[in-house]
């Protein structure tokens, strides 16, 4: 099989087997990350950064950094969303638009495009998982001080 034949049956198999659920899935995607997006940082804002614990330790990491700022984890994150959003939209568009032309390239290029968004979408993934696991790590730190505090007024 020639390098011809071969990229002619990865562009029948694409039309034929991938670019309609490629565009499905995207697009969902897309509508459920724009929904939930504003409720993931407002969420993790209320009960992670405005925290006394999370205050704290962004005023004891600016002894060494006094330009830290106390949200910009989150605008981070929240940057990161949007453009999630906005790859995954993109990447829905272009099934549907340069999808339809049959030629290696536009495949190649719809393809990366998915490819690019999944990774975004890991990158979105592990970032909304350190928060929770510092999260986490706070109230298992309240809760500590909370049972040494009992332990003390107990003991005395």
């Amino acid at each position: 099989m020639s390098l011809a034949e071969a990229a002619q049956a990865v562009v029948e198999f694409y039309s034929d087997n991938l670019r309609a659920s490629l565009f499905s899935g995207f697009l969902t995607l897309s509508g459920f990350l724009f929904s939930v997006k504003t409720f993931i940082v407002i969420n993790i804002k209320r009960e992670l950064y405005d925290s006394e614990l999370y205050r704290r330790r962004i005023l004891d990491l600016r002894k060494v950094n006094p330009n830290l700022p106390f949200y910009g984890p989150l605008v981070r994150l929240s940057h990161l969303l949007f453009s999630s959003v906005v790859l995954s939209l993109t990447t829905a568009v272009a099934q549907l638009t340069l999808g339809f032309i049959q030629s290696p390239v536009t495949v190649a290029i719809c393809l990366l495009l998915a490819a690019t968004t999944i990774v975004v979408l890991a990158k979105v993934m592990f970032i909304i998982r350190s928060n929770l696991l510092q999260w986490i790590g706070f109230y298992e730190k309240l809760a500590e001080d909370e049972s040494g505090k009992a332990t003390a007024r107990s003991a005395s």
